[in-house]
């Protein structure tokens, strides 16, 4: 619309990713996986699409430690719309969980930096209430909580709750494997 409120059109705009994933456990304490990631992005008569590669690994330093990191956006994807190419931000995340009183708890820990924006820091834990549900607590640049409640031995219900500048957000989930 302009500036009275008129319609002056319609446009169509859409994005589509596909990722191809492979993983690989090299001990019991070392397991490593890649993602390629193919993207296309549409905005009216303009299309670009690219491809990039995420990298991650995970360590499990005793049996109740274990430290990932990953790198993300490795070589892009690039996408170039008319004359202006945007390159998807290199990520790089680093952290740890250890399980804590018998097995009931966890805590973890992450750094995550991005080209640009800068290292932030983000943190939480877990306790297994009852062996049904558990409840959750974490920062992430403001508190966030959660729980999840478990339906069948293979299936569970989670929800969970973060504040940021436009409000609050809710999640809800039910998964199944």
């Amino acid at each position: 619309t302009n500036d009275l409120n008129e319609s002056l059109g319609s446009f169509d705009e859409g994005d589509l990713a596909f990722l191809f994933s492979a993983a690989k456990i090299f001990s019991p304490r070392l397991s490593m996986g890649t993602n390629v990631k193919v993207v296309r992005q549409a905005f009216d008569e303009f299309d670009a699409s690219g491809w990039g590669l995420d990298l991650g690994f995970l360590y499990n330093v005793t049996r109740s430690i274990r430290f990932g990191a990953a790198l993300q956006n490795l070589g892009g994807p690039g996408l170039k719309f008319r004359d202006t190419e945007e390159n998807w931000p290199v990520e790089v995340r680093g952290g740890f969980a250890g399980t804590i009183l018998g097995g009931r708890g966890l805590v973890s820990a992450e750094m995550h930096h991005v080209s640009g924006p800068g290292v932030s820091v983000r943190g939480g834990t877990e306790y297994w209430l009852h062996p049904t549900m558990t409840l959750r607590f974490g920062y992430d640049e403001a508190p966030t909580g959660g729980f999840s409640f478990r339906l069948a031995p293979d299936a569970h219900f989670d929800y969970g709750m973060s504040t940021h500048d436009l409000g609050v957000t809710h999640r809800f989930g039910i998964s199944y494997s």
